[in-house]
């Protein structure tokens, strides 16, 4: 997916500390700019600290564009043959998780959403009917795609995000994506980790895959997930279900990298090692986009 932003600019700073990569990413706008950090892959600090700070997200996300790119799908399927299937994924820039999940885990963090969304915050709801808009749209252009299954990383925990917001906001943009995917004749696949029981009958009901459970079901073993669907799911709800109900020789399924906007390449530059106090200070920068 090529992806047009004309009011963004990302700029990565990475150091080297106590052999762990550190990165700083500054999302630059004209209204404002807003900071997120990560140890490795961990995040540490989340763009949105306060509620003003979804105003410079809407900034961000507005005018962005999607276009549908093949390349690296094809070049995945020639590479796994008949051993396998690829996956079609929105890319690990977002949006890659539907607009609730997105903010919560990537963008607030479940603290500060959990606050905002219980108080409406204008600007979230703003920011929300935002992604929402651009989530259609990415599904719009991801159709066009040879890829069957679309992914998208939900990363779904029930006790985090609460029952009452699953059923009135997720669910229902399950139901707009899978009207622009059946048509198609592409399926949506999605992946939960977290806490899930609760709302196992929900899940059920939805016409959707699934690639992971949560560990808190332990009848189940990592060979199941290549079990997909709603009888699946039915099962899961009906009785329990036993390892030796599935072939414990998964298939290859590979997912491949979204592939970069060509105008505006990656180029990564690494920092010496250093253990100082303030890590930013004389590090290099990466253009992201």
């Amino acid at each position: 997916m090529r992806v047009q932003r004309p009011h963004l600019e990302i700029v990565e700073t990475t150091r080297t500390i106590d052999a762990a990569p550190h990165r700083e990413v500054r999302w630059v706008t004209d209204r404002g700019e807003l900071t997120e950090s990560f140890v490795g892959e961990w995040q540490r600090e989340r763009l949105v600290k306060r509620p003003d700070d979804y105003r410079i997200l809407h900034r961000a996300f507005e005018g962005i564009g999607y276009t549908a790119d093949s390349a690296a799908f094809l070049a995945s399927e020639a590479a796994i043959g008949d051993g396998g299937i690829t996956l079609g994924t929105l890319g690990w820039t977002p949006l890659r998780r539907t607009p609730l999940l997105q903010v919560q885990i990537d963008f607030a963090g479940p603290e500060r959403f959990a606050l905002d969304v219980a108080d409406r915050v204008p600007p979230l709801m703003d920011l929300l009917d935002l992604l929402g808009h651009l989530t259609l749209q990415k599904f719009r252009e991801a159709v066009k795609t040879p890829a069957r299954y679309i992914k998208l990383w939900e990363n779904l925990s029930i006790d985090m995000l609460g029952v009452r917001a699953f059923r009135e906001q997720v669910v229902p943009m399950y139901g707009r994506i899978l009207e622009i995917l059946e048509p198609a004749g592409k399926e949506l696949l999605v992946h939960y980790d977290g806490k899930l029981r609760v709302i196992a009958g929900d899940i059920a009901a939805l016409p959707l895959h699934i690639d992971s459970f949560t560990p808190s079901l332990p009848t189940l073993t990592s060979s199941a997930a290549r079990v997909l669907g709603r009888p699946f799911l039915k099962d899961l709800v009906e009785q329990p279900l036993r390892a030796d109900q599935f072939d414990s020789r998964p298939p290859r399924v590979s997912q491949p990298a979204e592939p970069l906007d060509p105008v505006s390449p990656l180029h990564r530059t690494q920092v010496p090692p250093a253990s100082t106090a303030n890590p930013w200070s004389t590090s290099s920068r990466t253009r992201l986009w």
